[in-house]
């Protein structure tokens, strides 16, 4: 392999791949980024023979950043779609709590909760009802919480586990959707402060930009004053 990984992280890029819908492997998807940044790198070499050094840097550097904003700009992806599910969780607890009760039928209450959940969730029932029906019920909740990589979702699993098991759990959903709730409050409250990071975060990059484009621009100057312009 050119690009080896751990098996682990191997299963952790497919499982996220299948969730985003791209089609290629990870040491495919890896190899198309690595030869992005090399490719740029390539490019920004050119202009050592024309006397700009300094640029050749700047661009071999971009190569590199370029790389990991697109790992970055994967794990954004689906940290969206997990924010998506944990947003719907909430309701989907004060469900069964409701309607789940003294029954151990799994299959039935995410067949009905299927037809109402939102998009990114309902994808995910969607393979969960294919596992639960196709195989172990355990490992088919162990499967949806491996791909998902929610705290909310794990502690849910773990009630749904005892739930298979012929378990009460009647309490613990009650006390898994407070908390849930809770969470959720708490979230929302520091959304809704004002962004003193996110102000943070524009100046230092408009303060990169400028760094970056003054040199150019004094440098293009120079180049037409010497012409003539």
């Amino acid at each position: 392999r050119i690009f080896p990984m751990s098996e682990y992280k191997r299963q952790r890029y497919e499982s996220d791949f299948a969730r985003l819908g791209i089609s290629v492997t990870p040491e495919e998807y890896m190899a198309g980024l690595v030869a992005k940044s090399l490719l740029l790198a390539l490019l920004g070499l050119a202009f050592i023979p024309l006397g700009i050094p300094w640029l050749s840097i700047l661009i071999c550097i971009a190569g590199i950043l370029t790389y990991f904003q697109s790992i970055q700009r994967l794990r954004k992806k689906v940290e969206k779609l997990n924010r998506a599910i944990d947003a719907e969780l909430p309701r989907m607890v004060g469900t069964m709590e409701c309607t789940l009760g003294d029954s151990r039928d799994l299959i039935g209450f995410f067949s009905r909760y299927r037809r109402v959940a939102g998009k990114v969730l309902g994808r995910e029932l969607d393979m969960l009802l294919t596992d639960l029906q196709t195989g172990n019920q355990e490992l088919a909740l162990r499967r949806m919480e491996g791909r998902i990589q929610s705290s909310n979702l794990s502690a849910l699993i773990l009630v749904l586990l005892g739930v298979d098991q012929g378990t009460d759990q009647r309490t613990s959903l009650a006390i898994l959707g407070r908390d849930i709730r809770t969470k959720e409050r708490e979230l929302l409250r520091r959304r809704m402060r004002p962004g003193r990071i996110k102000t943070a975060c524009f100046l230092l990059t408009v303060e990169m930009i400028l760094m970056f484009m003054v040199p150019l621009v004094l440098m293009i100057v120079e180049t037409l004053g010497g012409v003539g312009f």
